[in-house]
């Protein structure tokens, strides 16, 4: 299992935010006794491979490729069809397109201490992040793509790049505004 927890202060105290107090318990005392410590089982977690890590890769339909070598931008988008104006776009500018408004939203809720981007977000609660992209979403205009719902073949692409395309749309968005804060993701080895 994945979870973000808040950095740590000078004083090595972990930071106000969210899962602080599953951060405070990993270094519970009585849970990091003896031989089977629990801080010592924490480790970080990555959501995708990172540049130059081994041995990270991407892979589609039999091709498989170092991810330090493959052409993030354009991978498998051939194969899939995915028409030349997505691929110039690029998944890194269109799922951030997508979630985006939404995190804005939610900072704009924790700085005015009212909820109406939380209530937005709750009103798509149903979709996957795949479902929101093929029947909600409509591009930013600044992207130069069709105004219309992402094709099905891009959102395929978008989560063969992207990842997190079959999780929960609302679990997507908490996940990207946790990376506009000081939060490192952690799991258990």
């Amino acid at each position: 299992m994945r979870f973000p927890l808040p950095k740590k202060d000078d004083q090595g105290r972990y930071n106000n935010g969210i899962m602080k107090r599953l951060a405070e318990l990993t270094e519970y005392g009585p849970l990091n006794e003896g031989r089977d410590r629990l801080r010592d089982s924490l480790i970080p977690f990555y959501s995708e491979a990172r540049d130059g890590s081994k041995p990270g890769s991407l892979y589609y339909n039999g091709i498989r490729e170092p991810v330090s070598s493959a052409p993030k931008g354009h991978f498998g988008a051939q194969d899939m069809g995915v028409d030349a104006d997505y691929i110039r776009a690029g998944v890194d500018t269109i799922i951030p397109d997508v979630t985006q408004p939404f995190a804005r939203m939610l900072l704009q809720d924790i700085e005015t201490g009212k909820r109406r981007g939380w209530e937005v977000l709750k009103a798509n609660d149903s979709h996957t992040f795949r479902s929101y992209m093929a029947t909600k979403h409509l591009p930013s205009a600044h992207l130069k793509l069709p105004p219309q719902h992402l094709p099905i073949n891009v959102v395929n692409w978008c989560g063969l790049l992207g990842g997190r395309s079959d999780y929960a749309f609302v679990e997507t968005v908490i996940c990207f505004l946790i990376n506009y804060k000081d939060i490192q993701w952690k799991c258990f080895e």
